[in-house]
């Protein structure tokens, strides 16, 4: 597959993929998550790659969904998401979480904490995710590429399959506690949405025929 979301630069057993959409902020549509799958899928079956850096080109590593770049409104109009392909638009968001989230436990009142993004919006800033336990560590940007790359490099010299038992210990662990669960019940309850946002005329082929600013715009208006 040629990419055209994507870079990828190997060195050695580290395979760097980066989004390049640095104009629409990196922001993840239906093209960039097929590539981006694909991506994955052939690092994996490379013995020789041990480590996968995930980067973004620009100052963002993404702005989330792409809810209206040229590009994502061209694609929707070409390939409409037809009933067979919600299934693998969802895998391909699976596999993007699977790859890049990870559960963690985190410390109190975080569940609070959660509660109050989610009802009340806002950003978090480096230094508060690192204490929440969200990121491993953060270093300042001029330093990010250099120590990401010596992370990697170190990771990768590290028995492979030991660090594959390690891992899935902690996979087993993360869906003992169940996050499997809690990834199916997050996705149901935002397939939820559609049938509301449809409603409210902010998703769907009428929607798409709107502005991003102009198709939003309601959710700010005072009933």
């Amino acid at each position: 597959m040629t990419y055209t979301t994507l870079l990828t630069e190997r060195t050695g057993a580290v395979l760097k993929i980066t989004t390049n959409r640095p104009e629409v902020l990196n922001a993840q549509s239906r093209i960039l998550l097929v590539e981006l799958d694909d991506a994955f899928q052939r690092a994996v079956d490379d013995d020789a790659v041990r480590v996968i850096i995930l980067a973004g080109a620009g100052k963002h590593f993404s702005a989330g969904h792409d809810l209206g770049s040229p590009q994502e409104m061209a694609d929707q109009k070409e390939t409409p998401l037809e009933p067979g392909f919600k299934g693998e638009y969802r895998r391909l968001w699976e596999r993007f979480f699977e790859n890049t989230m990870r559960w963690r436990d985190l410390p109190k009142p975080t569940i609070a904490q959660v509660k109050g993004y989610c009802i009340m919006g806002g950003m978090m800033i480096a230094s508060a995710c690192e204490k929440a336990g969200l990121v491993n560590r953060v270093v300042a940007r001029e330093k990010l590429e250099d120590e990401t790359m010596a992370l990697a490099q170190r990771i990768a010299e590290r028995d492979p399959y030991a660090l594959k038992l390690a891992k899935a210990s902690v996979n087993q662990t993360q869906d003992a506690q169940g996050w499997r669960q809690a990834m199916e019940n997050a996705f149901k309850n935002y397939m939820l949405t559609i049938p509301h946002r449809i409603e409210m005329g902010t998703y769907g082929p009428t929607a798409r025929e709107k502005a991003p600013k102009d198709r939003f715009g309601i959710l700010n208006k005072k009933s």
